[in-house]
């Protein structure tokens, strides 16, 4: 929806700001991808969340080198913006979750991955990646079967204890935050 009502106010008002189009152009460009993925079968979406794992290190890894380069010390790389990275490897580490399966080892790898794409976001001072991750941990929470409820509650605390201690605690994320 959000492409369509863009192209109506552009055409509308005679005004065709390219800048504009940066997010929608994301949006109509995720389709494809979508539909790719939506078309392989489940032992290939495996190996996919495997390259997912590898790319969240190499993101990790190379944001860490790119941080100390940039002068407001956020993590990007040399071709995206801040928050594209932070953006992308947010949704590298949720596809990482795929290889969470099997043996204790591939289980390591799965979440090693899913961390290493945390904490590239966290370093890319992206609110927007910053808000998904504290929100869909809160959701995989509460949607959680596994556990119990005293559980729940315990770990949702713990989050809230983070976040806090985080933003009390770190200048440059109550700076971004504030």
């Amino acid at each position: 929806m959000y492409p369509l009502a863009l192209l109506i106010q552009s055409l509308v008002l005679g005004q065709w700001r390219a800048r504009a189009w940066d997010i929608p152009s994301r949006l109509i460009l995720a389709w494809p991808i979508l539909y790719f993925l939506l078309s392989l079968k489940l032992d290939q979406l495996k190996q996919v969340s495997h390259f997912a794992v590898a790319g969240a290190w190499w993101a990790f890894i190379a944001s860490a080198y790119q941080a100390g380069l940039n002068e407001d010390g956020r993590a990007s790389t040399y071709f995206m913006h801040p928050t594209s990275f932070g953006n992308l490897v947010w949704i590298l580490s949720i596809l990482c979750w795929g290889a969470y399966e099997g043996s204790w080892r591939q289980r390591a790898w799965a979440l090693s991955g899913v961390l290493a794409g945390i904490l590239a976001a966290y370093a890319s001072g992206t609110r927007a990646a910053w808000l998904a991750i504290i929100v869909s941990t809160m959701l995989a929470i509460a949607w959680q079967r596994t556990i119990s409820q005293r559980m729940k509650y315990a770990v949702t605390l713990l989050l809230l204890a983070l976040v806090l201690s985080t933003y009390f605690s770190v200048a440059s994320v109550r700076e971004r935050v504030n």
